[in-house]
């Protein structure tokens, strides 16, 4: 998946099988954890280099999508970014985590990277 592709709404309630898949990923590294500030702010206590529990979230044009349902589309998402997710734990129907860094793979055969086709810092401000 890369930036700019297109991507499908999947219909009806998807919560049981997210919460499963996320306890199945931290199953996967259960000793990592996340150290808060004023310590390193990442993830620590990792079998791995990368933790297998950090992972992309696609996000979406939102223009797109309501230019889309203005103009009479079923909910068309278009990838504009990727944000790096570290699950802690979950709780009933609820994902507890932190927004982190995301690490992708290299295709020396792909060319060159599209504009804005990186990760971009977030920032909550008050």
């Amino acid at each position: 998946m890369h930036a700019f592709d297109l991507i499908i709404q999947e219909p009806g309630d998807k919560s049981g099988p997210t919460i499963q898949g996320i306890d199945m990923l931290i199953a996967k590294d259960p000793g990592a954890y996340w150290e808060p500030l004023p310590g390193c702010n990442c993830v620590k206590g990792s079998a791995f280099s990368t933790s297998p529990r950090v992972f992309p979230i696609p996000m979406y044009d939102p223009n797109y999508y309501a230019e889309g349902k203005k103009n009479g589309r079923v909910a068309d998402f278009k990838i504009a970014n990727f944000l790096g997710f570290f699950p802690d734990h979950t709780q009933r129907n609820a994902i507890w985590g932190r927004i982190t860094n995301v690490t992708g793979t290299v295709d020396r055969t792909a060319g060159a990277a599209p504009v804005n086709a990186f990760p971009t810092a977030i920032r909550l401000v008050q």
